[in-house]
């Protein structure tokens, strides 16, 4: 396990308030793997979660795809979330937590995107979304080999720095998902 995963919340929000490519929303800074990936998957209206989104890279790359589906994004960074929100997209909600601190909700497709080696327990937040399709992009391989066996342990797949799941049955001793999130007690939301 990294330091990086073990950091207090407000440790990490510090951190990612700072970093210089939260300044703006960057289509082009979205990897070209995912994006292909994601967009195949998705069709034109399948619903995304999007842990560590970032000021909307993501969201923004898919919409000038043409993909229209409805888009949740997740970050621990005020200053990405505040950024997200002025994109002013109508089927979009934005999120300020930690990744394990999201409830779970229904959702076709899940994605981490250099993210998921934030997570404390990763395996218990790869349990939680075992009814969608997931998506997660690792791209320094040898530096996450932890989080890494957690995704060959569950099945995932890889291409290259890209690994996915296609939706599996959740297991009978889970608790039903919510439809809509309740709010951690440290998040804020709110549509754009």
């Amino acid at each position: 396990m990294h330091a990086r995963s073990l950091a207090p919340a407000f440790i990490k929000r510090l951190i990612w308030n700072r970093k210089p490519f939260n300044q703006q929303t960057t289509p082009e800074k979205c990897p070209q793997d995912i994006q292909n990936a994601l967009a195949v998957h998705l069709g034109e209206s399948k619903s995304l979660l999007d842990f560590g989104c970032g000021p909307g890279n993501l969201l923004m790359a898919l919409r000038a795809r043409g993909w229209r589906g409805h888009y949740i994004g997740i970050d621990v960074s005020d200053k990405a979330i505040h950024l997200a929100r002025k994109l002013r997209d109508q089927n979009s909600e934005w999120f300020r937590c930690l990744i394990e601190d999201f409830p779970g909700i229904e959702v076709d497709t899940v994605s981490f995107i250099e993210s998921l080696y934030y997570a404390r327990n990763v395996p218990r937040v790869l349990e939680r979304w075992r009814g969608a399709a997931i998506f997660i992009r690792i791209y320094d391989s040898a530096r996450h080999q932890d989080t890494l066996q957690h995704l060959s342990h569950f099945g995932f797949t890889q291409s290259e720095a890209l690994w996915s799941m296609e939706p599996t049955k959740l297991l009978p001793a889970q608790a039903p998902v919510n439809t809509r999130p309740s709010l951690p007690a440290t998040g804020t939301t709110g549509s754009a």
